[in-house]
């Protein structure tokens, strides 16, 4: 809305640039180009209008939306979706995730960001590989060290992470559902 408001204020009413100028000048600052709807379905409007409104959207869809859209992530257990309801619920049922005293592993890396969880006998793990190759780090607990290959995500292009219970018989690998 506010590139449609610069818009009318200086070409329209104050005729102090020209409608070249002034698109050329909003492709360089503006927000717009950048922004589409939410893609809530696979619809006319991908759900962001209705399919039968009387008009579209001032904000065009991307033609993606018949494949990229929020009712695709409900039932796909690879989801960008699924793998956040996954986060949450560790969350909501684990007193070390949500409580647990945080301690930074690996401070000086640029490519890995890692640190543990600890409540009583409780020890959690997360590595998180920043970058699209694969990083090796060696993190220590208790004079113990243990060394995990980190690599590279090809979950929905976004960094891998690992979540790993210590000190338990359970260890959950990556949430991805992929081994580490």
């Amino acid at each position: 809305m506010e590139a449609l408001n610069a818009y009318r204020q200086r070409v329209e009413e104050a005729k102090c640039q020209s409608s070249e100028s002034m698109m050329a000048a909003l492709a360089l600052i503006g927000r717009d180009n950048a922004r589409t709807p939410m893609q809530w379905d696979a619809s006319k409007y991908a759900g962001f209008t209705a399919a039968d409104a009387a008009a579209e959207p001032w904000i065009s869809v991307n033609p993606n939306h018949v494949e990229i859209n929020a009712a695709e992530e409900f039932d796909d257990p690879d989801s960008v979706y699924t793998f956040y309801k996954k986060l949450i619920a560790m969350r909501h049922n684990s007193a070390t995730i949500s409580t647990g005293e945080w301690h930074l592993l690996a401070a000086d890396s640029d490519q890995v960001y890692a640190f543990t969880r600890t409540n009583g006998d409780d020890t959690i793990l997360v590595v998180v590989n920043l970058t699209d190759r694969s990083a090796g780090t060696a993190c220590g607990r208790g004079g113990a060290a243990f060394r995990r290959r980190v690599r590279a995500a090809e979950y929905c292009s976004a960094p891998m992470m690992l979540c790993i219970v210590l000190n338990r018989s359970l260890v959950a690998s990556s949430l991805a559902g992929r081994e580490s």
